[in-house]
């Protein structure tokens, strides 16, 4: 089939999914810059994990803050920076290209087609993305933190479709299975594709309501073959 456009998923797709240890070492690392207990700190960061995601939070520090004043912190904003900083700097480290990612965002505008980016993330992410090597490769960024929306609600599909300027029928969806992402995708009419890279080491990366295991749909290992699926 000839497309119009593919849209990518972020994490697990064209950079690396969170580990669960470095992810908890940076949350404690935070506790202990604003001097919450780590294990009290952890347990709130996952809890407004949606507030981040669904943009009812609007920055890094503005969550802190929240969890600072639900925690009965004193909050000090030299210290509320430093903490929020050892978090961008993280993720930033994610936000590495995976292998041929680059390349085969390049092949593909040079083939005509529109490309989009999906993701369910945290306030982060935008705070951090003009710095990454991705966005001048893209023509549209879709943040679940920006729209208040969650993949696999179809309205952030159509959105991102919409705003590429083409029909959900016409997209090629490729993703990791994270968030029933691909089942979402199906849904609004798009065709999705499993990504199980096998051009790096994903052991120990997370991965949230993954339908990895139960996807029946096409599967490729290396996002050098998504050329291969557009081709005319």
């Amino acid at each position: 089939m000839k497309y119009e456009a593919v849209v990518f998923d972020l994490f697990g797709t064209l950079a690396h999914q969170f580990s669960l240890q470095p992810y908890i070492q940076v949350v404690h690392r935070m506790a202990a810059v604003l001097g919450a207990d780590p294990e009290d700190f952890t347990r709130l960061w996952f809890e407004t994990g949606k507030l981040r995601g669904t943009s009812a939070l609007q920055s890094i520090q503005a969550s802190l803050e929240f969890m600072q004043d639900k925690m009965g912190l004193a909050k000090d904003q030299d210290k509320t920076k430093a903490a929020a900083e050892l978090r961008l700097d993280y993720v930033r480290g994610l936000l590495t290209p995976l292998p041929y990612a680059l390349d085969t965002l390049a092949r593909l505008r040079k083939r005509g087609l529109k490309i989009g980016l999906l993701s369910n993330c945290s306030v982060d992410v935008p705070e951090v993305w003009g710095g990454t090597p991705f966005g001048a490769r893209l023509d549209v960024v879709v943040f679940s933190c920006q729209v208040g929306l969650n993949k696999p609600d179809p309205r952030i599909y159509r959105l991102v479709a919409e705003r590429l300027g083409v029909r959900p029928e016409n997209c090629l969806y490729v993703g990791d299975g994270s968030s029933q992402e691909l089942s979402g995708a199906l849904a609004v009419g798009m065709h999705p594709v499993l990504i199980r890279n096998t051009d790096y080491d994903t052991s120990g990366e997370m991965q949230t309501d993954s339908e990895v295991e139960s996807w029946k749909g096409p599967v490729i290992h290396s996002l050098r073959e998504v050329l291969d699926l557009v081709e005319d």
